[in-house]
């Protein structure tokens, strides 16, 4: 089975709006996130361009075109990339940027994204399960279960990061180990959200192991 491909990550879409931005920059960012909402796309991502047009200095306008464009699979690097030439301390570019770089299979890219992030805010759980993710599709497993194993440190009810845990165990051969862990995240699942498709997928995973 590609397990790989069942890799969580946390918090897909995030819109920002700066604390700082004056009112009218506020409104037009507040007005795409609220389209984005109710599902006009492409009235968001028009309100983010509008935002880069007036003010490039922003870098919250590149941030949210770029999480628009990722969800168009699109190409957003460049906007994360200006965001964080904006802005070399925004977490959450840093963190879409290497997700979009792992996707693409640049995981060295990836880790040193994630790596900044820990770097400026070391207990950030999203950075070290994503980091594990990159690990794993290197195929660097011991790295992954450390990484995994940090992010459930400073969020123990990370259900994604325990599924990510068991699944890294199965791949390094540890069944034992693999089968707590996965019991852990369908709990967390199932108490977290009950329509999740990883609670059938564990279901189907732990149905093996028996």
């Amino acid at each position: 089975m590609g397990r790989s491909c069942w890799i969580l990550l946390l918090g897909w879409l995030v819109i920002s709006i700066p604390v700082g931005a004056i009112e009218e920059d506020r409104a037009l960012l507040q007005r795409g996130v609220d389209r984005y909402q109710r599902g006009d796309v492409a009235g968001a991502l028009s309100d983010f361009n509008r935002v880069i047009l007036i003010h490039p200095e922003m870098p919250e306008g590149y941030y949210n075109r770029g999480r628009i464009l990722q969800e168009l699979a699109d190409k957003p690097l460049a906007d994360y990339t200006r965001a964080l030439q904006l802005n070399p301390k925004y977490l959450k570019a840093y963190l879409a940027r290497g997700t979009v770089r792992s996707q693409m299979g640049d995981q060295e890219g990836a880790i040193a994204d994630y790596n900044q992030v820990l770097k400026l805010s070391p207990r950030r759980a999203e950075a070290w399960n994503n980091r594990g993710n990159a690990r794993y599709r290197q195929k660097d497993l011991t790295a992954a279960i450390g990484d995994y194993s940090q992010a459930i440190k400073f969020q123990p009810d990370y259900a994604a990061a325990h599924f990510n845990l068991g699944l890294a165990y199965l791949a390094h051969k540890d069944p034992v180990q693999a089968q707590a862990s996965l019991l852990r995240a369908l709990d967390f699942f199932r108490a977290q959200d009950q329509s999740s498709p990883q609670i059938q997928e564990i279901q189907r995973i732990l149905k093996q192991l028996q």
